[in-house]
């Protein structure tokens, strides 16, 4: 009988269809007994509340306390939508949330210090110059990660309308 794997897979996930994506193809199709899930999600900080020109000694405390209850709350959402679907197919997993500005970089490093055989992460297909100037993560894991990356690119809705048309045509 063949021994178990034991790897850890990294799965970045994010609340879009991308990351959804790339999770739903690990499952179906990478997924080994014995592998432990290890979900990363890379929050953005919250920028500090700026000072109010009308009373510069009061901060909006208030604005600032909503929005980090707002991202809170999503995040527990989104750790919890994961973790039903994970218990559901009976997959070992742990999960993490990271609080910071460079997600590619918060990325690399979680998954070398977790030993990850693989990161696993979706892409929303930028074009080469949008993803010049605005940054890709995805692009950033590739080039930097120190275990394999799989990309799983997003669907491609020319090739899906070509389908859906050649089937409705029949």
């Amino acid at each position: 009988m063949a021994e178990e794997s034991s790897r850890c897979v990294m799965i970045a996930i994010d609340g879009s269809e991308h990351g959804q994506r790339a999770f739903d193809f690990y499952l179906d199709n990478l997924h080994q007994p014995g592998d432990t899930v290890f979900l990363t999600h890379v929050a953005r900080e919250l920028d500090l509340p700026t000072v109010s020109l009308s009373n510069p000694m009061s901060l909006p405390h208030d604005q600032w306390k909503t929005a980090a209850v707002k991202r809170n709350t999503e995040i527990n959402k989104l750790e919890a939508d994961y973790t039903a679907q994970l218990l559901g197919r009976h997959v070992k997993h742990r999960t993490v949330v990271h609080y910071e500005k460079k997600p590619g970089e918060a990325i690399c490093r979680t998954a070398m210090d977790e030993n990850a055989a693989m990161i696993v992460m979706g892409t929303r297909g930028m074009g080469t110059i949008r993803r010049t100037i605005l940054g890709s993560v995805s692009d950033y894991v590739v080039h930097h990660a120190t275990c394999p990356v799989i990309i799983c690119p997003p669907v491609n809705k020319r090739k899906e309308s070509r389908a859906k048309s050649m089937t409705e045509g029949q």
